[in-house]
């Protein structure tokens, strides 16, 4: 077994039974917010030492270098409910979405039948446990699509995202024609 694997089995049991107890014990209100968080690391780590973290980033636009960590958060408290670490550039393209062990009511939901973003397919796996309960979603652009909207309504959720770049099927045609005042800040719902 590779160092960097084992050193992240030390950390992967923690984070599923964390994930697990909020699920049980945790009740969140009707609103859910997807996010990305760094924990602050500048410890050792890398392949060649075989202790701490095994994946350090430094992203421009993170505040902090450390891990990564997508999450989910009740909108109302801030309580973190799901989280779900980016092992590394590579690891980060892999969801268990991807793999069928998400189910919903419906049938399991992959990639090949979907045409998902990675961005909504994380979001998906952080949301599970609250499919079907009519929450308000609200997330950013990493995970905002046309697509993450659909696919949450089909799941009995309710969305709200910034969509900037992930704009395939976004009625471009439609908001260009929509007479806009000139007053800073100004939204059409």
């Amino acid at each position: 077994m590779r160092s960097a694997a084992y050193r992240w089995m030390l950390v992967d049991d923690f984070i599923a039974n964390f994930n697990e107890h909020r699920i049980q014990f945790y009740e969140p209100s009707d609103s859910l917010v997807v996010d990305e968080s760094m924990v602050r690391w500048y410890g050792q780590g890398g392949d060649w030492i075989n202790h701490g973290l095994p994946h350090y980033l430094a992203i421009d636009r993170k505040p902090e270098d450390g891990c990564e960590i997508q999450d989910c958060a009740d909108g109302r408290s801030g309580v973190m409910m799901q989280l779900k670490i980016v092992k590394s550039a590579k690891k980060k393209n892999v969801s268990i979405y991807d793999n069928n062990n998400v189910e919903t009511d419906d049938d399991t939901i992959n990639e090949n039948q979907t045409g998902l973003p990675h961005g909504c397919k994380v979001m998906m796996e952080l949301l599970a446990p609250w499919f079907h309960t009519n929450r308000l979603i609200c997330a950013d652009s990493y995970f905002a699509s046309v697509s993450a909207a659909r696919e949450l309504f089909r799941v009995g959720l309710r969305f709200i995202g910034v969509v900037k770049q992930a704009h395939r099927h976004f009625p471009k045609e439609y908001l260009q024609k929509m007479e806009m005042l000139q007053n800073r800040g100004q939204r059409i719902g």
